[in-house]
């Protein structure tokens, strides 16, 4: 009988847990990928030199 071991091959792919970068999506916020990535809002806006909270999706941003 063959042992059935977990595959890796079948885990997404994910993005990196605190630091990086995000693509944002459709119905993100700063808040909420903030919080997704253990960081605060302010220290995103400033890695990217953004001076409102207005993002689109698509757009890539530095995660602190």
């Amino acid at each position: 009988t063959a042992a059935k071991a977990p595959s890796k091959s079948k885990a997404a792919p994910k993005k990196a847990a605190t630091s990086g970068t995000y693509t944002v999506a459709k119905g993100d916020t700063l808040y909420g990928i903030a919080l997704k990535r253990k960081t605060t809002v302010a220290k995103i806006k400033a890695a990217n030199g953004l001076k409102s909270d207005l993002i689109r999706p698509g757009q890539k941003l530095k995660i602190p």
